[in-house]
């Protein structure tokens, strides 16, 4: 995603310039393969929320926004809007909620590298995507007005194509095409390698029968 530039710094300090004050981060709680966090409109994680389509609400009884396990790492390591607690009640920092991400979810340092790439490219990314034979589905937009553009599978090399072409009918119900990210080698899991892996996509297309055929 295209950052703003900023103007070079100027050697004088300017007396009329008002200090950037970092927002202070919302508190969630762990729970499972969820964080969850209690209700606060009008916060900074409320807006980006909103703006860039993270989590879900739920209200009574719970009355307290939802997200993934990935939306969450992403909210505390890229945005720093986000700060999350263990079940003790203990803050845990980047490093300690990734690993224990990586501890619940099989493979997760890749899911999150794929989902972590395809948000700062500039796309909508909703996990939970699994009944539609998907990681994750990608929207170049408020998934409320436009449709998914992709679905995401998170292949390996045991990935066998039958399954591949399973998916790509299944992601036709709700996406134009089929995304299959392959998996990098086995390597150092860590939230800095996790953060550096390229990323190796293909998309499956159904085969379109000549006119004249």
């Amino acid at each position: 995603m295209a950052k703003r530039s900023r103007s070079p710094s100027c050697n004088t300090a300017d007396p009329f310039a008002i200090e950037e004050v970092a927002p202070t981060p919302s508190i969630g709680s762990l729970c499972g393969h969820h964080v969850l966090v209690p209700l606060d409109p009008g916060s900074e994680l409320d807006c980006i929320r909103r703006q860039r389509c993270f989590g879900s609400e739920v209200e009574s009884p719970l009355s307290k926004w939802i997200f993934s396990l990935e939306e969450a790492l992403f909210l505390q390591s890229e945005l720093s809007i986000l700060s999350i607690c263990d079940a003790s009640g203990m803050v845990l920092s980047v490093q300690d909620f990734f690993g224990q991400c990586c501890a619940v979810v099989p493979r997760f340092s890749w899911r999150f590298a794929a989902y972590r790439h395809y948000r700062l490219a500039g796309w909508v990314v909703r996990p939970d995507s699994l009944k539609f034979g998907a990681d994750f589905l990608l929207y170049d937009g408020a998934p409320s007005e436009v449709h998914a553009r992709y679905a995401v599978l998170l292949g390996d090399q045991q990935l066998l194509w039958k399954e591949a072409i399973m998916a790509s009918r299944l992601a036709q119900l709700v996406a134009k095409e089929l995304l299959v990210v392959f998996q990098p080698e086995e390597g150092e899991t860590t939230l800095e390698s996790t953060c550096s892996r390229r990323i190796l996509a293909l998309t499956v297309r159904p085969w379109q029968h000549h006119l004249g055929s």
